[in-house]
């Protein structure tokens, strides 16, 4: 059953008409897995709306989540940008990685409908002046360093890895096939089948 305070957001979900603030509401109430068959549903109904949400869900499971780990004096900071779909915990063995090498790890999966919160997260959490290399993953980590760029970080940039780097002919068929795979991910994280 659901929440009481969520019965509005999910008729809202099942109607096709919800917004980013209902899928939010549905993962702070726990009850993600009707969220996401009710977007399905709506979308079997064509609705265009749930078919974005979907896709900007599913693009950042934790919904642009930015964590940080404790600083070590006097190194890089390495700010880790996600692949599209990935969550926290796929990016920690890499972010064990850098610990093990003696970095402090900000963690980030761009999220569509986050990004100006998130880059205020990495803003909070690199202190002015900090050195940071940044490992991007594939395309939704380059566009994330792009947007990073863009806002001309207080920080110093001491250099880039780009890992699984991206595909740069973008073309309908492989749209299409990025946002099935980032709603069947989605969909799997949350044990949620595909009819």
């Amino acid at each position: 059953d659901l929440p009481e305070d969520a019965t509005e957001q999910f008729h809202r979900i099942r109607a096709g008409q919800a917004s980013w603030t209902d899928v939010q509401a549905a993962v702070a109430g726990g009850w993600q897995r009707r969220a996401i068959r009710a977007l399905l549903d709506a979308l079997a109904a064509r609705s265009g709306e749930s078919a974005s949400l979907l896709f900007c869900w599913g693009m950042a499971p934790a919904l642009g989540r930015v964590e940080g780990s404790s600083s070590h004096e006097g190194k890089a900071i390495i700010l880790i940008l996600g692949w599209g779909g990935s969550t926290p915990q796929q990016l920690e063995p890499i972010s064990h990685w850098w610990l093990g090498q003696g970095y402090a790890t900000v963690l980030a999966t761009r999220s569509p409908e986050e990004v100006e919160e998130q880059l205020a997260q990495i803003d909070d959490l690199i202190p002015k002046d900090a050195r940071v290399l940044i490992h991007a993953f594939s395309n939704n980590g380059m566009y994330l360093l792009q947007e990073i760029s863009l806002r001309k970080p207080s920080y110093t940039l001491a250099g880039i890895i780009v890992d699984s780097a991206p595909d740069a002919s973008i073309s309908a068929p492989l749209l299409r096939q990025v946002a099935n795979g980032c709603v069947r991910a989605l969909c799997m994280q949350h044990g949620v089948d595909i009819d």
